[in-house]
């Protein structure tokens, strides 16, 4: 699914239920067990916890992550 946004390049997160995330925009994978993934957005680090995450598929722009997700966090990236 492809969203045309005034605001290009900029994170995107879908959650369907409790099961399933799409996250659209995404640098790179920081972390990856199998109760958290941390990604590396534009400016943010996402934090998706859970029980039995897993990367179900990954493309250039999104990320897509299953499993019993319990929380999400959004950081803001410390300056370097």
């Amino acid at each position: 699914m492809q969203h045309t946004s005034i605001w290009q390049n900029e994170p995107l997160l879908d959650l369907e239920g409790n099961h399933f995330v799409r996250l659209e925009n995404y640098q790179s994978i920081l972390e990856l067990t199998d109760c958290l993934v941390r990604l590396k957005m534009k400016g943010y680090v996402y934090e998706i916890g859970g029980q039995n995450i897993q990367i179900r598929s990954v493309t250039k722009r999104e990320i897509f992550v299953e499993g019993i997700i319990e929380q999400i966090v959004i950081r803001k990236e410390e300056a370097k």
